[in-house]
């Protein structure tokens, strides 16, 4: 049987062959199993995907999540059941949460006072709107923020992230997000209401309460950018041309 040549047209002696073993061994030590990265260096590496709380780095998350209601909020989820009515869906969710009423997206409306009906769920629902549905349910804490109009982008940030941080940490105090799908990549060119669960502040991102809904079946809790959150909250609503933010209420 012919022997295997090296290129230079002698076959390779034992010796020579040495140094292929030792560069196959410290291949091997290089590759072994090292220590998991910390979650903020892990989290960090695509900002801009949402990460659903049921995958394993989303209940990673949750588990390290100093600031949370999601043993509260988590399991007061239920589907959306109008196109539209994302507030509607929000608002009774927050109910639910509480222990008050009404506790379903039929019964909110149906708690609208005035001689003309509040919310228009064709078009959607304004933030000012959505603060004073929270009113005309009894809420006596009602705080709006329009995200666009803070300023400065990065002190916008701050400010939005310690706010919902503080709201959080209180059990009687429930965030109300105003942002755009598309901003942070949950799929659809509209404006979206959705309760805020928990914050984790390593990777800084914040816990968002999508439910499910006609329109999108796969929506669930997921983990966004709280940057990127910003800027979602950010964009401007076509209905009322004022931008969007966010609802902190308690009773």
């Amino acid at each position: 049987t012919p022997r295997h040549r090296s290129p230079l047209g002698e076959a390779p002696s034992a010796n020579a062959r040495w140094p292929a073993y030792l560069l196959l061994l410290l291949t091997r030590v290089v590759c072994l199993p090292t220590r998991r990265t910390p979650m903020s260096e892990e989290a960090a590496i695509d900002t801009t995907t949402p990460i659903a709380v049921a995958s394993p780095l989303g209940r990673r998350l949750l588990a390290e999540a100093t600031n949370s209601q999601y043993d509260i909020l988590g399991q007061c989820v239920r589907p959306q059941r109008g196109r539209s009515s994302c507030a509607l869906a929000a608002a009774a969710l927050v109910c639910r949460s509480l222990g008050t009423v009404p506790a379903d997206e039929t019964a909110v409306l149906a708690a609208q006072r005035g001689p003309a009906p509040l919310l228009d769920t064709k078009r959607g629902v304004p933030l000012a709107d959505l603060a004073r549905l929270f009113e005309n349910l009894g809420f006596r804490r009602v705080a709006t923020t329009h995200v666009g109009g803070l300023g400065n982008a990065e002190a916008s940030e701050a400010r939005i992230v310690d706010a919902i941080r503080a709201a959080l940490a209180s059990r009687d105090r429930r965030v109300v997000l105003n942002f755009s799908l598309d901003t942070v990549g949950l799929g659809g060119r509209w404006g979206h209401h959705a309760v805020a669960a928990a914050y984790h502040a390593p990777s800084n991102r914040v816990c968002v309460l999508d439910a499910p809904t006609s329109l999108r079946p796969w929506a669930g809790p997921v983990w966004l950018d709280a940057g990127v959150l910003v800027r979602a909250m950010a964009t401007h609503d076509y209905s009322s041309g004022v931008s969007r933010g966010f609802v902190v209420v308690g009773l």
